[in-house]
């Protein structure tokens, strides 16, 4: 795996394609994406979500309270979300519609 400081079960593949794509958005080049640059990110890749929940997005990443969402952030929050859709497709393949806690 490409070094990287935090864990997560994506491939290099997808760390390159993740870091290129963060690149891209990064307009002021300075390692940190604002509210325009993350909105742009995820517009870039089909998502249509309004300013306020964007804010509430980088919120619940940002993981160092800067009000920015910087690269590692980005990795743990794909990680998430492509294990989450992972969980998903194991419940439906299964026959499993939703899990209960209690």
């Amino acid at each position: 795996q490409l070094m990287l400081e935090v864990e997560h079960s994506l491939t290099d593949e997808v760390i390159v394609a993740l870091r290129a794509k963060f690149n891209m958005y990064d307009v002021d080049h300075n390692g940190e994406m604002d509210a325009a640059e993350v909105s742009n990110l995820l517009r870039g890749a089909g998502f249509r979500i309004g300013r306020r929940r964007i804010r509430q997005l980088i919120s619940s990443m940002d993981t160092d309270d800067d009000g920015k969402m910087n690269f590692v952030e980005l990795v743990r929050w794909y990680d998430n979300l492509t294990r989450m859709a992972a969980e998903r497709e194991l419940r439906r393949s299964m026959g499993w519609r939703r899990t209960y806690y209690r």
